[in-house]
Parts: C-alpha cells; sequence; structure tokens
C-alpha cells in the first residue's frame, strides 16, 4: 500500500497542498448521527456526561490537556466548537471493532499517533478517508492534547507530548499483546516523540507492532 504523504489535516486547513478541498464522504465514519463512528484512543482529560446512568457516555473538549489516562472510544458526536460527546468502550469491544476492520475481518489494526498542531475537529474524517480505498489498514487515531501554538513548540513537546505517552504507556500496560494479534503502529511529526520519549520513557512497554512508521519524524528521538 502506498500510504499519502499527509495523514493529519492541520487546524484552519480546507485544502490540499495541491489546492483540492478535503472532503470525507465515507457513510461508515461519518454519518449524519456520528461525526465519526469509528474507534479512537484518547489521553484528552474526559468528563462523565450528566444523566448517563452506566457512566459510559463522556464529553471532551479539543482545547482540554491531557488526563492521567489514555482510554477507547467510539460514536464521537461534535456538539460545539471544539466539544465532543462520545461513548467509552472496553477492551473486549476495542478489540472487536479493530479487529473486524473495514468488515470480514479484512483489515489490520494501525494506531496513528499525530503530531504538533491537530485536533479531532479537523483530523478523524480526513484520517479516516486515507485507508477506506485497499481497506488494508483499519485506522485507530491516538488524539493527544496539542495546543498547536508554534510559539509553545519547545513547551509542547516537553510537557503535552510527554503527558500523553506517560497516559499512552499505563494503557498499553494494561493490553495483552493477542488483544491485538495483528496490528501496525504509525507515527507523525511529535507523535514520535510521544511514543518514543514519552510511552517508551526508561523502559519499553511490552507491546509488538507488525510494522512501524515514522513519518516526518520529530526530534529529538
Amino acid at each position: 500500500m502506498a500510504f499519502k504523504t499527509k495523514f493529519f489535516k492541520k487546524k484552519n486547513q480546507a485544502k490540499t497542498a495541491t489546492g483540492e478541498a478535503v472532503i470525507a464522504t465515507d457513510k461508515a465514519a461519518t454519518n449524519d448521527e456520528y461525526y465519526y463512528a469509528g474507534l479512537i484512543v484518547t489521553t484528552i482529560a474526559v468528563t462523565p456526561k450528566d444523566g448517563a446512568a452506566d457512566g459510559s457516555k463522556v464529553t471532551f473538549n479539543e482545547k482540554d490537556e491531557n488526563g492521567t489516562d489514555a482510554m477507547f472510544l467510539k460514536e464521537i458526536k461534535m456538539v460545539g466548537d471544539g466539544e465532543f460527546e462520545a461513548t467509552k468502550v472496553s477492551l473486549e469491544e476495542a478489540k472487536e471493532i479493530a479487529n473486524n476492520g473495514f468488515g470480514a475481518n479484512s483489515s489490520t489494526p494501525l494506531f496513528i499517533v499525530h503530531g504538533f498542531d491537530v485536533e479531532p475537529s479537523n483530523s478523524l474524517k480526513y484520517n479516516y478517508d486515507n485507508f477506506k480505498g485497499d481497506k488494508e489498514y483499519y485506522p485507530v487515531p491516538v488524539v493527544w492534547a496539542s495546543v498547536g501554538n508554534t510559539a509553545l513548540y519547545f513547551e509542547e513537546q516537553s510537557n503535552n507530548s510527554m503527558e500523553a505517552g506517560n497516559a499512552l504507556k499505563a494503557l498499553v500496560n494494561f493490553i495483552p499483546n493477542d488483544t491485538f494479534p495483528r496490528k501496525s503502529l504509525l507515527m507523525h511529526s511529535m507523535g514520535n516523540h510521544v511514543i518514543f520519549n514519552g510511552a517508551c520513557f526508561k523502559e519499553t512497554p511490552d507491546v509488538q507492532f507488525e510494522n512501524i512508521f515514522m513519518v516526518a519524524a520529530v526530534s529529538p528521538l
């Protein structure tokens, strides 16, 4: 499979580098009910939604900071400017969704860790569209809090990305390798820093991937 060179759209960017409009049309990922119906992992702090008896419904704001835990979410709805509602997913359900992929267990889960200056409101649909064609990989975006202020780039590299990495490490340590027997990892830009210097700080989690893609890897690594 030939990957596109751009995996994530930056904030307020409505066109590709060639001037083509970026339009997500796949109803499996985006429909009238959900902004993104697929599976994601997030380290952004979430809050239980009022009135949700079982605690499965949560809200989060893409401008918020990272929490101490990472979790799987599905059925993401955009309810305001940067405001989302979603459904928490158990490890068992996440396994079923990711391993089934685009159907008939024909796709390999691809965990995609974005870089600097990316938010759910402008990356999820665009991300999904990259992989719906040949369905070789089923994308599972890994969303972490990114301020996106270029003046704070090195501060983000030191703080937010490391916090996200710590939260992801806690999640990975909880997941047996056979939960996702086939899986690959893609890291874009500062996402490489999140994983190598955050999640793998001091010791590498016991996790194995079929393929690891390092795209425009940011230093230090």
